[in-house]
């Protein structure tokens, strides 16, 4: 479930901070939506939010709280990255019930999103078929942040990490987790 997910973000979160002056956050996916509910909740520097799910092509998750009881797993989609094989996780199936987890999660997260005050990027592919791409602008104009900004990707898929848009995703990272903005 994912609040099982999010105690391990917080985990985490404070062994970090025991050991850092500064803690920022980046997910990717549900991992996006995790960032985000932890920068409205705890004090990181800012926060990065790529492909954050809060709406879903897939018709069929109208079915899943019903579905979820009747099918473990339905079919995903894959999709080959000309990355090394080292560095990906593939999987051919998704299980329903951590599947339905997540969309109970994405209405816990979208009414924190207000309370998010650090600067944020939010990172979204427009030609993807997971995620829509109005979930970055509408995760953008709930923010509470005065410092926000969204980053549109026109070729990537899903996992923008992987796919062939990655190094101006990881420069975009690292230029934002590193830059001072004057009233900082």
């Amino acid at each position: 479930r994912w609040k099982h997910w999010y105690g391990a973000v917080l985990d985490g979160f404070n062994l970090l901070r025991d050991i850092c002056a500064e803690v920022s956050v980046v997910g990717l996916s549900m991992g996006g939506l995790l960032a985000l509910k932890l920068a409205a909740e705890e004090p990181v520097e800012k926060v990065v939010a790529m492909s954050a799910p809060v709406q879903i092509f897939d018709k069929r998750v109208t079915w899943l709280p019903l579905c979820k009881y009747v099918r473990a797993y339905i079919p995903k989609r894959r999709k080959h990255y000309d990355v090394d094989p080292e560095y990906t996780v593939n999987y051919d199936r998704m299980p329903l019930k951590p599947l339905d987890s997540m969309l109970k999660a994405i209405g816990k997260v979208m009414a924190l999103l207000p309370s998010v005050q650090v600067p944020a990027l939010i990172i979204q592919s427009r030609s993807e078929h997971t995620v829509r791409p109005e979930s970055a602008q509408l995760i953008y104009d709930q923010l509470g942040s005065k410092h926000k900004e969204i980053l549109w990707l026109e070729k990537s898929g899903h996992i923008i990490t992987l796919d062939e848009e990655r190094e101006q995703v990881f420069a975009a990272v690292e230029k934002f987790l590193v830059e001072r903005k004057d009233d900082e």
